[in-house]
């Protein structure tokens, strides 16, 4: 009974993390190293070469005030117009990251504008002098965080994308794995139950030996039948529940044996 009773509790505690705690924690986790890189990407851009990361945006600056961070004779040259090609020239500009969002934003001040067609860069020629100016930037692809990974989803967040993507097979294997990876608790409890009964010789040693054994086993087979499911062999129930099944027949069959105190041949 205590056994069991440590493996129910360790069930329960194991779900709510993998179903609200665990994804939650991921994501900000993921967020939070983001953001870290992305100051890192903006911080590392050097003088007087040309940065190409931003998608449509040419950024190019002279050199950095140290005390302000903000960049001295800035170059900007815009695609983002289709046929409108857009050379910002400015005293001054500072990058800011806008967190959650598409674009972020860099403020220019001192500046001039100017804009014209590709195929008639002469006729239609534009110029516009501003004071203080907002180019909003898109973040590089490698960057954006606006929609969380399938493990990132919480319990009722994944039930609904599951709905909206009812083929999506990734959807299918963590809404499996949220289930059977805390059944584990209790297929590992009666394994340990009958492997208590029936180990005799080695004390901690081998139970210990025996204990990594059964642990590597559990998870080679779990990451094993997930790949099957990946390339379409296996059905998300069967793949996602194989080494729980695996555990659960092992245990009963040896409790089976050690509560009539019989050996396996």
């Amino acid at each position: 009974k205590p056994i069991m009773f440590f493996a129910v509790i360790n069930w329960l505690l194991s779900s709510w993390l993998i179903m609200y705690m665990a994804p939650e924690a991921g994501f900000r986790l993921g967020k939070l190293m983001t953001q870290v890189h992305v100051k890192r990407t903006i911080s590392n851009i050097k003088p007087r070469t040309f940065y190409k990361e931003f998608p449509a945006l040419t950024l190019h600056f002279n050199d950095i005030d140290h005390d302000t961070g903000e960049w001295k004779d800035v170059f900007i040259y815009s695609r983002e117009r289709g046929d409108t090609d857009v050379i910002i020239l400015a005293d001054r500009g500072k990058y800011f990251q806008k967190e959650g969002e598409k674009d972020s934003l860099i403020v220019l001040h001192n500046g001039v504008v100017h804009s014209y067609k590709k195929k008639e860069p002469e006729a239609l020629h534009e110029v516009m002098h501003f004071t203080k100016k907002k180019q909003k930037v898109p973040n590089p692809k490698i960057l954006e965080q606006n929609r969380r990974r399938e493990r990132w989803l919480i319990f009722p967040e994944l039930i609904r994308r599951m709905n909206k993507e009812p083929h999506n097979i990734k959807m299918k294997i963590e809404f499996h794995r949220k289930f059977a990876q805390p059944f584990a608790c209790l297929a590992l409890g009666f394994l340990a139950l009958s492997l208590g009964i029936s180990t005799k010789k080695g004390g901690k040693i081998s139970g210990f030996i025996l204990s990594l054994a059964i642990i590597f086993i559990y998870y080679t087979t779990s990451i094993t039948t997930e790949n099957m499911v990946l390339k379409g062999i296996l059905p998300p129930i069967v793949g996602m529940w194989a080494a729980n099944v695996f555990l659960l027949i092992t245990g009963i069959i040896l409790y089976y044996y050690s509560s009539r105190e019989k050996s396996i041949n």
